[in-house]
């Protein structure tokens, strides 16, 4: 038996949500800090439990019910003749429609027992293995009545007082459509449901051994529902000794006389106050199983023994990293759920935010651990909610359901299994996802970038101190590289979540162009750009136009345009802005000479490759080989430099006054992006050398997320 779908509606920020649970043994609930996972946990331990560390109370009605109720009461305009048919129309509109309700849709295989679940079929259809149950936290309607009446109501506020006070939680089960509903009683719903959750406040560290966490789930995991007959056999004799001794050590006697002294001094203090109503105070031994199995669990030390080649030695459980403890601790409490499986019930374990205080790698043993056990026991369900994008990444991307926050503090559940199965692409998320946007999931915003260079580039911006994009960096945000051929494929994704996402990418005209005349009838090479152009205009001029146009959707795509010399990739755009800020210059096909590249570069200082013809080096290095009669094996510019020092001099000279001139474009394509990128970083040259493109890209991004805030 196994939980298919929850249907939360109503409850806090959730208006209506599903959680769809029919992919895999176990879903991953992920999303950012504050997004409502813990909400959605407690509201299911108290359903399934009846109890929780917060019980369900008005508070708990979402924005949207609260909204309608304020609504529907201000419209009964107490000021006015006031009508008892007014009310109770009103009393039906909020008993139908002012509740937290939360849905159920079991499935069961023909092979299971359905035995606990058989006063529940709705549905006599032979194809039908379905089970239907629904949960209520509403307004107790016929008490807000009889109040209104008791009280003669003419006030909106004692009203509102009223309603506040009274409510109730009703458990249903019903068909497949939730109409024809019958109340359930809650002892009798519980007995279909094993559900337990480890909360994600748990503490690990207590230095007094007060709260000894892994202690104490080894001796919970001992209870007598699965002890062995030798372990029962053992402690029963352990009781009986210790009780025996006790008594005959007469050591239970000593300590009630001397704790008598203390008590007798204690009444008379007591007297003072309390007129004599207590007559005496007593101290008695009780000694039972669970006074035992307390003895027990603070004289049981959880030691980690570690060794080297030369020493053996142990820490015990409070001196050992958080971490650590946190995987035992979770590794404890999923084993003892699992042996304790109850078959022919749904049984569901919930963990909250594992992550805590693990690494990296810590991550990735627990969540595969967790993956094996949920996958190896039949009848086995679980959640884990988590903020960790290690975790995401390293689980079928079909088992993630995404919180995603909304205007108006509301929140969606995104399904992602949903999601490939609708658009397709299912190796491409499959792949990408544990390489490029599991974090994307948990950010305000995404920046798609191409390479490395680009990110370097854009983080430098972002996050340098008195930036003019510093509100970006105070946002949750994304970088993901895709190139410039897959953007694209991402778009989809970012509409379900409704992410604003800015994507820089080069325009990638033909790279042999040696000039600007007629460079608007080129083809870009790039896929992106070219899939949000017309079938029939995708070259360099309709790109531009596009570029020019008004942003209004929450993708946008930024690239190289006539602006920025009609530079084809970020290097080029770069060394445009560099040059232009001295020089007139009107694109980066213009051709300059070495004298007037190194004056270019002389206050910028950026790692650039040398300017000199490597041909005609090479050409004259041959000739002056060829002069000395130099034989082939010593025809190195180092031999020539030791041995013939005039006719190195010679070709030094030669290598200074050799300028060919060349243009940006010429210069791009050897440089070492990476060398270049960091000498822009280093010399704290990045917004000189700002293109407009990037410029414009980011202060759209900036804008949009402060429009949204």
């Amino acid at each position: 038996m196994r939980i298919d779908k929850i249907n939360i509606e109503g409850y806090r920020r959730f208006n209506k949500s599903v959680i769809n649970l029919n992919h895999g043994n176990f879903a991953i609930l992920a999303g950012a800090n504050n997004s409502g996972k813990t909400s959605l946990i407690q509201l299911l331990d108290i359903i399934f439990n009846n109890k929780s560390r917060k019980s369900v109370g008005f508070k708990d009605f979402s924005i949207t019910l609260k909204s309608l109720l304020d609504k529907k009461i201000k419209e009964l305009d107490f000021s006015s003749d006031f009508k008892d048919d007014k009310f109770i129309d009103f009393i039906d509109f909020i008993n139908e429609h002012i509740k937290i309700k939360v849905q159920f849709e079991l499935s069961y295989d023909w092979e299971e027992s359905i035995g606990l679940f058989a006063n529940y079929l709705m549905d006599l259809d032979d194809d039908m293995r379905n089970f239907y149950f629904e949960y209520n936290y509403k307004l107790n309607t016929e008490v807000i009545k009889e109040e209104f009446v008791k009280q003669d109501i003419k006030s909106a506020t004692i009203l509102q007082e009223i309603i506040e006070q009274n409510t109730e939680s009703i458990y249903f089960y019903a068909d497949k459509d939730f109409n024809n509903k019958k109340i359930i009683e809650y002892k009798d719903f519980k007995k279909l449901f094993h559900f337990e959750y480890i909360s994600a406040d748990r503490e690990l560290d207590d230095e007094n051994l007060k709260n000894k966490k892994i202690t104490t789930s080894i001796i919970s995991s001992s209870d007598s529902t699965n002890r062995d007959s030798v372990w029962n056999s053992k402690f029963d004799e352990l009781k009986n000794k210790i009780a025996n001794d006790l008594a005959e050590s007469e050591i239970d006697s000593s300590f009630q006389n001397e704790t008598q002294k203390i008590l007798s001094d204690l009444k008379d203090s007591l007297d003072n106050v309390s007129k004599n109503e207590i007559e005496a105070l007593e101290a008695k031994f009780h000694f039972n199983e669970k006074n035992l199995l307390n003895l027990i669990k603070d004289s049981l030390l959880i030691n980690y023994s570690h060794s080297t080649d030369e020493f053996l030695f142990s820490l015990t459980e409070e001196s050992q990293g958080l971490g650590i403890s946190n995987l035992i601790y979770m590794s404890l409490q999923i084993d003892r759920f699992s042996r304790t499986i109850q078959p022919n019930t749904v049984n569901f374990f919930v963990i909250e935010e594992p992550e805590a205080h693990m690494h990296i790698q810590m991550q990735k043993v627990l969540v595969s651990y967790i993956e094996t056990i949920f996958s190896s026991k039949k009848n086995l369900q679980g959640i884990i909610t988590t903020h960790s994008t290690e975790i995401v990444k390293n689980v079928d991307v079909n088992d993630i359901k995404v919180i995603r926050s909304e205007n108006n503090f509301m929140n969606r559940i995104v399904d992602l299994h949903q999601f490939i199965i609708k658009n397709g692409e299912k190796e491409f998320y499959e792949t990408f996802f544990k390489l490029n946007f599991a974090d994307l999931i948990f950010s305000d915003a995404v920046i798609f970038y191409e390479g490395d260079a680009e990110r370097m580039y854009f983080e430098s911006l972002i996050n340098r101190k008195n930036s003019k994009y510093s509100n970006l960096a105070r946002q949750y945000l994304s970088y993901c590289q895709c190139g410039g051929a897959y953007a694209h494929k991402y778009f989809p994704l970012l509409n379900e979540l409704r992410m604003t996402a800015c994507v820089f990418t080069d325009i990638d005209y033909d790279k042999e162009r040696e000039e600007l005349e007629g460079i608007d009838s080129d083809k870009s090479s790039n896929t992106t750009l070219n899939s949000i152009l017309p079938a029939d205009n995708k070259n360099v001029a309709d790109i531009y136009q596009q570029q020019s146009q008004d942003r209004e959707k929450n993708i946008e795509i930024f690239t190289q345009t006539d602006r920025d010399g009609y530079g084809r990739t970020l290097e080029d755009a770069l060394l445009y802005k560099m040059i232009s800020s001295t020089e007139e210059i009107e694109s980066v096909f213009e051709k300059f000479n070495k004298a007037e590249w190194d004056k270019f570069n002389e206050s910028f200082k950026l790692t650039l490759p040398n300017i000199t013809s490597g041909k005609e080096c090479s050409r004259k290095r041959e000739e002056l080989y060829n002069r000395l009669e130099i034989s082939k094996e010593n025809r190195k510019i180092d031999y020539l430099r030791d041995n013939h020092p005039e006719e190195y001099a010679e070709y030094e000279e030669f290598k200074e006054t050799c300028e060919p001139e060349r243009s940006i474009r010429d210069i791009v394509p050897v440089i070492d992006k990476t060398n270049f990128m960091y000498s822009i970083i280093f010399k704290d040259k990045v917004i000189e050398v700002l293109p407009n493109y990037i410029e414009e890209g980011l202060s759209w991004l900036n804008n949009k997320i402060t429009s949204t805030i």
